[in-house]
């Protein structure tokens, strides 16, 4: 199962799955997927790869679970 980040919109810092580039103050993007599925995604600056992730205050601090 994969799980999603999550993300503190004040402290906009993630890293990118696929090539564990360290990615701040980076531009998202809306996705159509539900909370807890990666409501939003970002594209690596490194490899272009789409790392999909959550809000903290949407999710009530909990990761999420792909199922």
């Amino acid at each position: 199962m994969k799980k999603f980040p999550l993300v503190d919109k004040e402290n906009l810092f993630l890293t990118c799955f696929n090539c564990y580039q360290d990615q701040y103050d980076f531009f998202f993007f809306k996705t159509e997927n539900a909370i807890g599925r990666g409501k939003y995604f970002f594209c690596c600056d490194s490899c272009s790869s789409k790392t999909f992730f959550d809000f903290t205050e949407e999710t009530h601090g909990n990761i999420q679970e792909n199922a």
